[in-house]
């Protein structure tokens, strides 16, 4: 499948636009907009106030859209991207953090504490 900016595409499809639609009321030729989808290319940053309109969602949320990394990358990646550089945490990291800590409270349940201070570092 490639990259893909899925959020982007999915918040496109929640504001009722199609590409061909988001397109037009851009200004932009629909390639662009097939292009932006594929992470191919970024929006121009005098664009990107009129897309978090049109996506109705806000500037700093039309940023997180972007994010291509979080697509494709994978969880311990991730992980390792979000301790070098705290500031650089998102909602899938996020996610997965948690999933980690619920793993981690009910291996607690099953084995001895001390098999799991390597896991839970």
């Amino acid at each position: 499948m490639g990259i893909k900016r899925s959020r982007l595409a999915q918040q496109r499809r929640v504001a009722g636009h199609s590409q061909e639609q988001l397109a037009e009321r851009l200004g932009v030729e629909r390639s662009t907009v097939g292009r932006w989808d594929r992470a191919e290319t970024d929006s121009l940053p005098y664009i990107r106030p009129r897309l978090a309109a049109e996506l109705m969602v806000s500037l700093e949320e039309a940023v997180l859209l972007d994010d291509v990394q979080a697509v494709e990358a994978h969880p311990d990646e991730r992980l390792g991207h979000v301790l070098s550089n705290p500031a650089g945490v998102d909602l899938v990291t996020t996610a997965h953090l948690r999933q980690r800590v619920q793993q981690l409270t009910a291996d607690y349940d099953r084995m001895p504490s001390a098999l799991l201070l390597a896991a839970a570092g």
